[in-house]
């Protein structure tokens, strides 16, 4: 069995089972990532408490939180 014949099977069994099946392109906001990959949270809504505005989320959509630690 090739490749490509193996993963049309997997992606099968997957779709069978009611579980996610990953596609290509898919992927979270660059502005998101760069939040999540220094520890940021994402937020609809002001920063609550604590933690201070860092940047962006969601394509600008939502806020950015880091804490000051």
């Amino acid at each position: 069995m090739d490749r490509l014949q193996r993963l049309h099977s997997r992606t099968n069994i997957s779709a069978l089972l009611g579980l996610p099946v990953p596609s290509a392109g898919l992927s979270l906001p660059a502005d998101t990532l760069r939040c999540i990959n220094n520890n940021g949270f994402c937020y609809q809504t002001r920063c609550p408490g604590t933690l201070f505005e860092f940047g962006t989320c969601s394509h600008g959509r939502a806020t950015c939180c880091k804490g000051r630690w």
